[in-house]
């Protein structure tokens, strides 16, 4: 762009008609001072084709917002900032992300978009802007062991706990699932396995439940799943007591948490309570008093599913 350019040579830089009258002259406009104004005129008409230029907007002599439409094509506003490069469409929000430097290699952001705690069957589904998400999943507690205590020999008087779910963990990205669906297993009643969980490829297995003998209740073992980045085993059952030993009958923990004590059988509550925490094993029942009435172990925990989204 030009230097500005100097004023009309007169005595107050002012163009002036003159007075024949009077014999006042008028301003003389030299060939120098037109010149200059014109080449003014093209370096200013230069700068401002230069814009629309680069906003790949033609000059037109009828439209009169020109240069207002090309700056703010060029321009984030400033009154809404960013409104400008959502509107243009999520090709427009990764590469702006990438050249913030926001973005890695597999098109990761990191930001949350959202989080799922997820506790029966269902097919997924996420947010829009959710690229990529972690699945927590977890198998069924399977149930504890049961009890009849009428004095005899023979006589189970203590159930040992059921095991825990299994849990899988596992990073996805979205464009890589084909299945949607998602399965919750169901806690195990007495002496029964937990139900599996499992979601696109993942298989959380539920746990094993306690086993009974004359000698002792031995508690489920928990089981590792396939199919995760992770697979973890839950958490095995106490064992319970018959005869001579003296052991918990707990249920085994999940990978959220610790579950249920063995508790003693009662003639108008002959069940232990289901297990709270999710994918925990039930506890044993057992009967100190010799009540002679078969009293039921802990249903094992649901399963569940964890679902955290990120774009």
């Amino acid at each position: 762009m030009q230097q500005l350019m100097p004023p009309i040579d007169s005595p107050d830089n002012l163009f002036h008609n003159g007075n024949p009258l009077t014999g006042e002259k008028g301003t003389i406009v030299t060939a120098e001072f037109l010149n200059n104004s014109q080449s003014a005129v093209r370096d200013v008409q230069t700068e401002l084709l230069a814009i629309l230029a680069q906003a790949a907007t033609d000059a037109k002599p009828d439209v009169q917002n020109q240069l207002l439409t090309a700056l703010k094509k060029l321009f984030l506003s400033r009154a809404n900032p960013f409104s400008d490069i959502a509107s243009d469409g999520a090709i427009a929000i990764t590469q702006a992300l990438t050249n913030l430097g926001l973005v890695d290699s597999n098109g990761y952001v990191g930001r949350k978009t959202g989080e799922q705690w997820i506790t029966s069957s269902k097919m997924l589904t996420l947010n829009p802007l959710t690229t990529h998400f972690k699945a927590i999943i977890t198998g069924a507690g399977a149930g504890g062991g049961g009890a009849f205590n009428g004095g005899g020999s023979s006589d189970n008087f203590s159930g040992g706990g059921g095991a825990a779910g299994g849990t899988g963990i596992k990073w996805f990205k979205v464009s890589d699932v084909t299945d949607w669906a998602i399965v919750i297993g169901s806690g195990g009643t007495e002496a029964t396995k937990g139900g599996d969980s499992s979601f696109s490829g993942i298989v959380a297995p539920g746990g094993a439940p306690a086993v009974a003998s004359t000698v002792f209740a031995a508690g489920g073992t928990g089981v590792a799943g396939t199919g995760a980045d992770i697979n973890l085993p839950g958490g095995d059952g106490g064992d319970g007591q018959n005869g001579a030993y003296l052991l918990s009958g707990f249920g085994g923990a999940s990978y959220w948490g610790g579950s249920r004590r063995a508790g003693q059988g009662q003639s108008g509550s002959i069940a232990i309570p289901k297990a709270k925490v999710p994918g925990a094993g039930g506890g044993g029942a057992f009967d100190t008093q010799k009540m002679g009435v078969r009293f039921y172990g802990g249903q094992g925990a649901d399963g569940i599913c964890f679902i955290e989204e990120y774009a």
